[in-house]
């Protein structure tokens, strides 16, 4: 572990936002697997956090990084704050807050009554490995690290990847209270049992829409603070929503692909 924590160089602000409608639809496509089936080296042990976890594949990870790497999504920075080589990892303090753009900008109506271009607080945590804190990671710094560096860890870029180059970003993940897509799965399989004759699209289609007004949409801006590593303030400009893999969106449907490139932040 010691000689995993030396090879960090530092610690980064990221913007680690995702198409979720990739995700959802990863849900329904597994909407039938049990715990019992799932790889043991990605189980957190308790019961509960599991089910909203899932399992962790190269399969459902490859869906998860699909719906990370598109347009322009990820910002870094603005600071980096070099490791001073401790076996650990420092605690950072984390802030996040969204605001809502004008209804005729944004598409979609906005949610319960809040107030455009005003910043609701949606999240303040802190990252950290310390034992027993409220806000601890599931999996340390050396564990993540041992899973990007193997070849059949759901977390390996490639099957025959075996390192990691000087510069590569590994982001953390989304601390609690953020992402909207990770839970209802004990409901997905009660429901499964009532509309079985619905297929994985239909279930995207149930899951993804009635919450679709709560995405990020057009006019939407997000503000984002961690201790020590400064602030992001973005801004979304376009939107353009990804068919799941292997689907091919009808002409004019949103889900097309876009003549451009998006442009999600300033």
């Amino acid at each position: 572990d010691e000689e995993l924590y030396a090879a960090v160089a530092g610690f980064v602000l990221v913007s680690d936002v995702k198409a979720r409608n990739p995700q959802v639809y990863e849900r329904a496509l597994a909407r039938n697997e049990t715990p019992d089936l799932w790889a043991r080296p990605y189980l957190t042990g308790d019961a509960d956090t599991d089910l909203v976890l899932g399992n962790w594949t190269p399969e459902s990870v490859s869906w998860w990084g699909y719906a990370a790497s598109l347009g322009d999504f990820t910002a870094v920075g603005p600071y980096f704050v070099a490791h001073e080589g401790q076996a650990s990892m420092p605690s950072h303090a984390l802030l996040c807050a969204r605001s809502y753009g004008e209804s005729a900008t944004r598409r979609f109506p906005i949610p319960d009554d809040r107030e455009p271009d005003r910043f609701y607080l949606r999240q303040c945590s802190r990252a950290t490995e310390d034992e027993g804190a409220r806000d601890q990671l599931l999996w340390r710094i050396p564990q993540i690290v041992r899973a990007a560096l193997d070849p059949a860890g759901a977390l390996a870029p490639t099957h025959d990847a075996t390192k990691l180059q000087a510069g590569d970003v590994i982001a953390l993940g989304t601390p609690g209270g953020i992402t909207l897509t990770v839970g209802n799965r004990k409901m997905l399989r009660f429901l499964n049992r009532v509309f079985f004759w619905w297929d994985s699209r239909d279930w995207h289609d149930a899951f993804f829409e009635k919450d679709i007004e709560n995405y990020l949409h057009e006019g939407d801006a997000l503000f984002l603070w961690g201790e020590g590593l400064g602030c992001q303030r973005l801004e979304i400009l376009s939107i353009a929503w990804p068919p799941p893999p292997g689907t091919v969106p009808d002409e004019g449907d949103p889900a097309a692909p876009a003549t451009e490139l998006p442009q999600p932040q300033e």
